[in-house]
């Protein structure tokens, strides 16, 4: 309400200094200085009241939600609550010094979910796989995440092929099995 009447009051300040400029008359250049002064400070005002109101909302916004039992969550705090849904599946990694590649496959509430690491940049969330095959003939699953195109294939103990990732551009990298701490950390950095 007093926000509505200072913005009000700023306008029919800046109506009134349009209009006295508009006269033309030289004698009341005193009056329009005055009057753009009032202006201003009154603008300021409703400037700083604005500000206070949003504080102030925000400030109700968190003790309703501390009210309401809704706490704010540290990204650690997030992880562990996320646990008691989240199944680590399996993950890959490569050992290359100039790349970095790394993907971790859980279920989450039984809905499967990645977290792809490369080069800085992160990827993560439902995906979805198709088969898909090496030119050297290799099979591997392909997996579909963020609109990029990943692929990896887990060493299996029937076979003579070793684990090994795909990256976008469809380079295959020799790799090996990620530890799950390091796994639960990359879900840590898409919580950050």
């Amino acid at each position: 309400m007093k926000r509505n009447a200072m913005i009000t009051l700023a306008t029919a300040a800046a109506i009134t200094v349009m209009s006295l400029v508009g006269c033309g008359k030289t004698e009341s250049v005193e009056v329009n200085e005055e009057a753009v002064a009032q202006a201003g400070e009154i603008a300021e005002d409703a400037v700083e009241q604005v500000s206070s109101d949003v504080e102030e909302a925000l400030d109700e916004a968190a003790d309703a939600a501390e009210a309401d039992g809704d706490e704010i969550r540290t990204p650690e705090e997030e992880l562990e609550a996320m646990k008691a849904d989240l199944v680590y599946m399996g993950g890959l990694y490569i050992k290359d010094p100039e790349n970095d590649l790394m993907m971790a496959i859980f279920k989450n509430a039984g809905v499967p979910v990645a977290v792809v690491q490369k080069l800085g940049n992160t990827y993560y969330g439902e995906f979805t796989t198709e088969d898909g095959t090496t030119e050297d003939g290799r099979e591997y699953s392909k997996m579909l995440i963020e609109d990029k195109e990943f692929g990896y294939h887990f060493h299996l103990e029937d076979e003579d092929a070793d684990s090994f990732l795909v990256d976008e551009d469809g380079t295959i990298y020799d790799a090996y099995d990620m530890d799950e701490s390091v796994a639960f950390d990359m879900v840590l950095d898409t919580l950050k």
